[in-house]
């Protein structure tokens, strides 16, 4: 990871020097004024430049996020303590939920935006 960084450093300065400056050509004092014609610029190295320094970066910030994500978001073991059971829509604002957590079945129910635990179910036996 630390590579990754030191690359996309050195690639961001190797783009900022890229681009030079050019000074405009002293004007002749006996020469009489007339317009400048266009100048098509042939050179796309510096535009290059920053296209692939701009790549490199998303790419690095994705790798990082999908790292972080992954470590952030494993599980104990691989293995899951809660399980959804089942879903009971009773109305357009009022659900029930059977939920399992850690061996034991509970019931939820949710009211507008406020959840409470109904009853304990007894396992069928």
């Amino acid at each position: 990871m630390r590579q990754l960084v030191a690359i996309c450093c050195f690639a961001t300065a190797l783009a900022g020097t890229a681009h030079a400056v050019e000074t405009p050509a002293a004007k002749a004092s006996s020469a009489p004024a007339r317009t400048i014609a266009f100048k098509s610029d042939d050179d796309l190295t510096a535009p290059l430049a920053r296209v692939v320094v701009g790549l490199v970066l998303a790419l690095g910030v994705g790798a990082a996020a999908l790292a972080g994500y992954k470590r952030f978001t494993a599980t104990h073991g691989g293995t899951r303590r809660m399980r959804l059971i089942e879903t009971l829509r009773l109305g357009p604002k009022a659900t029930l939920f059977l939920v399992e957590l850690d061996g034991r079945t509970l019931l939820i129910g949710q009211q507008g935006e406020s959840l409470a635990q109904i009853e304990r179910p007894r396992d069928a036996g």
